[in-house]
């Protein structure tokens, strides 16, 4: 897929869709997930300005923003999703019909999914030789089969994100699969590709031609006989460095070798899309300090409390003079927000944005407490605000296990 675009040009675009949040905050009923298709195409062209003339293809992966009008509003863009387990390559493939390629890892391979797989899937990557040696008969005559590669080269500090992490549980280890191949073992044959991922929101795309250069050293056979490297995502073209080197020996991987090569970035493709908007319901002074409690919960921002971090608010400044802790309506002690300082008091009632959401939100979202999902607002390219999807007892009850035609 070739698309025309000038770094330049994207970068006068992507500041606006990025940084200034859509004003549809008194349009919508909260709470409320609003996302905007000018800024996922913004971020899809970026990373195309990043790929450049390389060849390199460009994929996204379901697992970050999954709804179906803003995957279907990326099919010009892309040349296929990446996905991670049997209903994603199902949802993926229904999405593409039959205009560009699913591609599959996983670290959990299961019998009972294998049919959906194997209908759904153009490219495979197992995550571990015994996947190989189990599952690969089975995908043979129906998809491109390759494996998820650690490089053992861990770019990543913090071990939560860390793919090359001790122990990790995800892809075959270098050394193991060096080992496997210089014993000439006949299982390896009909291996196509190999599939690698090390780091996670990352702009110095030097890190990736490094991680290149590494397996080249240590794989220059198996490099030799495959058809395509995967080179995993977890890179931000908003804030591309060493873009030079990656091309570089993205070219040089096509050139020496003859393969397709495929990059996969996910959450810089849809974050700055998303902002959840949220009304204060409540006000009130405990120890000195004024809580507003909301009409949403970490819970639909799950990761806020996972990894312990501060979400953006727009309006939050560190010197104005009004300072507020926000909560969540949730009974969970620990569902705060953090705290917050504006320039005009709060009130109930009062609207606030919480911008750069669209990624890890609506796909980890959950009803604890039985509060309800926030209402999904689409941002169409030209502008207009339509409702895609409210949320109603119903889907509670159907959640819980309650039949149309069961009593409660």
């Amino acid at each position: 897929m070739q698309i025309d675009v000038k770094c330049s040009k994207y970068a006068s675009r992507i500041e606006g869709a990025s940084l200034r949040p859509v004003m549809v905050h008194e349009q919508v009923e909260t709470p409320a997930f609003v996302y905007q298709e000018a800024a996922i195409r913004d971020a899809l062209l970026a990373m195309h300005a990043v790929i450049g003339d390389s060849g390199c293809r460009l994929l996204y992966p379901l697992k970050p923003f999954s709804r179906a009008n803003g995957l279907r509003f990326m099919r010009p863009y892309i040349d296929g999703f990446s996905v991670s387990s049997a209903f994603e390559a199902a949802f993926a493939r229904t999405i593409l019909g039959k205009r560009g390629t699913v591609h599959l890892t996983t670290p959990g391979m299961c019998p009972a999914d294998l049919a959906g797989m194997v209908a759904n899937c153009d490219f495979v990557a197992f995550n571990s030789l015994s996947q190989w040696d189990h599952f690969r008969d089975a995908f043979e005559r129906h998809a491109s089969c390759g494996l998820r590669l650690n490089p053992q080269l861990p770019v990543v500090l913090d071990d939560r994100y860390n793919p090359c992490r001790a122990h990790s549980k995800l892809g075959v280890p270098l050394d193991a699969l060096t080992e496997r191949v210089a014993h000439g073992d006949f299982s390896m044959q009909g291996l196509a590709g190999l599939h690698l991922h090390t780091n996670c929101d990352s702009g110095d795309f030097g890190v990736l031609a490094d991680t290149i250069e590494h397996v080249e050293g240590k794989l220059e056979h198996v490099l030799d006989s495959v058809e395509w490297v995967n080179l995993g995502g977890g890179y931000l073209a908003e804030q591309a460095e060493h873009v030079d080197r990656f091309r570089s020996a993205v070219g040089r991987l096509r050139k020496r070798f003859g393969v397709e090569v495929f990059i996969e970035p996910g959450a810089s493709t849809v974050r700055a899309a998303g902002q959840f908007v949220t009304t204060v319901v409540d006000l009130f002074e405990s120890e000195g300090v004024t809580v507003a409690v909301l009409d949403t919960t970490v819970n639909h921002l799950p990761e806020v409390f996972e990894y312990q971090f501060q979400p953006e608010v727009v309006g939050h400044q560190p010197e104005h003079p009004h300072a507020y802790l926000l909560a969540g309506s949730s009974c969970l002690a620990g569902d705060m927000f953090g705290t917050y300082r504006f320039d005009r008091r709060l009130e109930i009632g009062t609207r606030l944005i919480l911008p750069n959401a669209g990624a890890y939100t609506l796909v980890k979202s959950h009803r604890f407490n039985g509060i309800n999902l926030p209402t999904i607002y689409c941002v169409r390219e030209n502008g207009d605000i339509q409702i895609e999807q409210r949320f109603t007892y119903e889907d509670y009850l159907n959640h819980n296990g309650v039949c149309d035609d069961a009593s409660v």
